[in-house]
């Protein structure tokens, strides 16, 4: 953009410039490609979720109607806590924060915050099966163990005796879904970039 005014301003480009409205419409092509791009940028998602806190349509939209079915499941989960009641509270918390991902309203930083949390409160920020089977699991480190496993085994060495056991089990008792994931393991990405990082993991 700044290359452009000058051009127009500084350099007078338009008297060069055969057709202006196609020199103009390539750097709104290049600022809307760069936009698109750009993960955790999403403007009109983020107008959206403001237009709809600032008015009744809020219960209206998808990421509402997720709000209030947490809301519900939090409420039966106080007089009925069933595998049943659990598996629905769960699922709609998932629901919610898979929609309001979407929609702008949890920013990757607020959910990296709420991870953080989580995990502090869960167990003091230590290893836990939980994040080892997610990590394990990720795209990412599914590429890169697959050529380089003395990592995988470091990763696992950090869990205490309790924690693998619950790894164990739930690497037995979980069936994932990983065929959608799988699409995007071919990306650019090189496990070669990540091994000057992992090195000091893999010493026993």
């Amino acid at each position: 953009v700044f290359n452009m005014a000058t051009g127009f301003l500084v350099w007078e480009d338009q008297t060069r410039v055969h057709n202006p409205s196609a020199y103009l419409a390539t750097f709104v092509i290049c600022l809307m490609s760069v936009y698109s791009s750009s993960s955790g940028v999403d403007i009109m998602a983020s107008g959206s979720v403001k237009l709809y806190a600032y008015t009744a349509n809020f219960d209206r939209s998808h990421f509402g109607q997720s709000v209030i079915a947490v809301l519900n499941s939090w409420k039966r989960l106080e007089v009925d806590n069933s595998e049943e009641a659990r598996a629905a509270a769960s699922e709609a918390l998932r629901t919610m924060l898979f929609n309001g991902s979407a929609r702008g309203a949890f920013t990757d930083i607020s959910l990296v915050q709420l991870a953080v949390a989580l995990s502090g409160e869960a167990s003091e920020y230590k290893a836990t099966a939980q994040v080892v089977h997610w990590m394990e699991n990720t795209p990412f480190f599914r590429k890169y163990t697959s050529g380089h496993p003395e990592f995988s085994e470091a990763l696992r060495r950090s869990l205490s005796g309790d924690e693998t056991l619950k790894l164990a089990h739930i690497q037995h008792g979980s069936q994932m879904d990983l065929d959608e994931d799988d699409q995007e393991t071919n990306s650019d990405w090189s496990s070669s970039d990540a091994d000057d990082g992992f090195k000091e993991l893999m010493k026993p």
